[in-house]
């Protein structure tokens, strides 16, 4: 049966939306509007809507993470996190009766143009890696050509838009994830030759986005005279902008710092691949991924919300290098007292699982 790449309008809202973004925007205005208690925002958005999976839950009770989108819990009446099912599917017109009674409109994206169906299922500058993981799941229930189709799209795209070449593992890492679904499940699916390979591309990862700090490269680092290496974003502005000052971040429009955030996934995987590839420590890894802020830009973080910016990098690079980042959390009791990621541990996870053995170089 052929897959449903319908996207919709929330009027008021949003346009353009797969099913997960419809459903995730419908309730998160609704819970900014009526801060509700748990039982309310279940009573509004019951659990039979979806399915039988489970809909809204409190984000500490999640058994089967992969059902639920843990990288937008919300806040709720007396603060409580909550997540939302991302399983939709058919049960998408039940949703949409639902919401509908609760006052919003929603309409369907229609087009008689194929080219548009196809494009619904391309990456493109703003896609997130949420969205990459449904892609993937559409593209491997959908037919050869749709297939082949997004395989060349794919690669033209990261050929024509370097900065996003994360997107290449991020890719890989689902379609292995599906790999492992089919074989245990013993599903009718294949994902033979959807996986993307670094000499497909026409640049080369290694050579133009490793950021080696300190001792590494003079390009990236400091001098040997000098007190403090240069923090992450201020080695990336200045590696690949020509800006007065750093402050001239904040200028960029929508799309340019949207290009500068991917920017930055692309330039710490291949800084952390290398630098494991080089034989680092835990300690070193460690800090590097603690560097990843804007603490010694503050302009910039407060102006760009540096924080949800920089954790966005974090965590999307190292979901990419399989690690599992809600694993490594603990609410009640924060690593050294300061921090919600253990670092320390995220950096052994890494270092044990060889991630310098994936595929980012052209060769």
């Amino acid at each position: 049966m052929a897959r449903d790449y319908t996207k919709y309008t929330a009027e008021g809202l949003g346009e353009n939306l797969n099913k997960r973004k419809l459903v995730f925007t419908i309730v998160k205005d609704w819970a900014e509007k009526n801060n509700p208690s748990l039982e309310e925002i279940q009573t509004a958005f019951p659990d039979e809507v979806q399915g039988g999976k489970g809909f809204i839950v409190k984000e500490s009770e999640v058994k089967d993470a992969k059902r639920f989108n843990m990288k937008e819990p919300l806040s709720i009446k007396n603060g409580l996190h909550i997540v939302m099912s991302n399983q939709w599917g058919e049960n998408i017109a039940d949703f949409i009766t639902g919401a509908e009674k609760l006052g919003y409109t929603i309409l369907k994206n229609t087009s008689n143009n194929p080219q548009d169906q196809q494009n619904s299922v391309d990456v493109n500058t703003s896609t997130s890696l949420e969205e990459i993981d449904q892609i993937i799941e559409e593209i491997i229930h959908g037919d050869l050509t749709t297939q082949e189709n997004f395989r060349k799209n794919t690669i033209n795209f990261i050929n024509e838009n370097n900065q996003y070449y994360w997107f290449l593992l991020a890719i890989n890492n689902a379609l292995q994830v599906w790999e492992n679904k089919i074989d245990d499940e013993g599903l009718d699916l294949s994902v033979d030759g959807l996986h993307l390979k670094g000499r497909e591309l026409n640049f080369n990862p290694y050579e133009e986005y490793r950021l080696f700090y300190n001792w590494r490269e003079e390009k990236f680092g400091i001098e040997e005279d000098d007190d403090e290496p240069t923090s992450f974003f201020k080695a990336l502005i200045d590696s690949f902008y020509d800006f007065d000052s750093h402050s001239d971040l904040i200028s960029l429009g929508e799309n340019d710092l949207n290009k500068f955030i991917n920017l930055s996934k692309t330039v710490l995987l291949c800084t952390v691949c290398k630098e494991c590839e080089n034989d680092t420590d835990t300690d070193d890894l460690t800090n590097l991924l603690l560097g990843i802020n804007f603490e010694d830009l503050p302009e910039i973080n407060d102006k760009l919300n540096g924080g949800d910016i920089s954790n966005e990098i974090l965590e999307d690079v190292l979901e990419t290098l399989d690690v599992s980042v809600e694993d490594y959390k603990n609410e009640e009791e924060l690593w050294k007292d300061l921090y919600l990621l253990n670092y320390e541990d995220v950096a052994r996870d890494i270092l044990d699982n060889d991630v310098f053995d994936k595929d980012y170089i052209r060769s």
